[in-house]
């Protein structure tokens, strides 16, 4: 074995199987990274601390396990969660970012959002309540519990107000919108009509804060709001 293989250690089939996950997706997201200028694998590398063109050739093409931190890249520059292609390093980064699971239920708190499918999904998911700094790292599930970083939304939403949020909810005016722009940094904004049927604009109550057009190649959606999580 070459050193330079011996540093990439022995490939096994669940390697293989997340790098065809990967590379899956790698492809599908091909037009979207095109459009923020990270479509090559050169500038994509780079940008997301991944590394030179060959390392990001050899995690695609499974010649080198993915690393968390490589893994956490990928996620983060393709606009998906770690557990999209890799289980395995989703959990890792998980337990490694702090994340602690938390049940809760409708007779643990007191949920500002009185729709009924929320209490049927709070009934029957462990949310997990992450930090930002994790989030970075990769989304977890579809349901999470993630405080507001700031006061962009304030005063009606100010900073620490803790939001559930859905992966998998539909874009409608007037609803909170976890967002990460084309830099990788991650935010809460509040959805307003756009200048056409489908289109929206993200906005901050603030004028210090940044608005986005949603959609848009600047951002990727993460998350929509579901409710809110008040302490009892």
């Amino acid at each position: 074995m070459t050193s330079a293989a011996a540093k990439r250690g022995k490939i096994t089939d669940e390697n293989r199987e997340e790098a065809a996950k990967l590379l899956a997706i790698w492809n599908q997201t091909k037009a979207d990274r095109e459009a923020r200028g990270v479509g090559s694998q050169e500038k994509f590398g780079a940008e997301f601390g991944i590394g030179n063109q060959a390392a990001v050739g050899f995690f695609l093409n499974a010649r080198t396990a993915l690393s968390p931190k490589a893994a956490a890249g990928f996620a983060r520059g393709m606009g998906c969660s770690v557990g999209d292609f890799s289980p395995r390093l989703a959990k890792m980064l998980n337990v490694a970012a702090g994340w602690t699971a938390e049940q809760h239920t409708p007779a643990g708190v007191i949920v500002s959002s009185v729709a009924q499918d929320m209490s049927h999904l709070m009934q029957s998911h462990t949310l997990l309540e992450i930090t930002w700094e994790s989030l970075v790292a990769a989304v977890p599930d579809s349901l999470f519990v993630l405080p507001l970083r700031d006061d962009a939304l304030a005063p009606d939403h100010p900073a620490g107000r803790r939001v559930v949020w859905r992966k998998d909810r539909p874009l409608k005016t007037g609803r909170l919108v976890l967002l990460r722009d084309k830099h990788g940094a991650d935010c809460a904004r509040m959805l307003h009509d756009g200048p056409l049927p489908g289109q929206w604009v993200a906005s901050a109550s603030h004028r210090a804060f940044m608005s986005f057009d949603v959609p848009s190649a600047d951002v990727t959606v993460l998350a929509v709001h579901q409710g809110f999580l008040e302490d009892d």
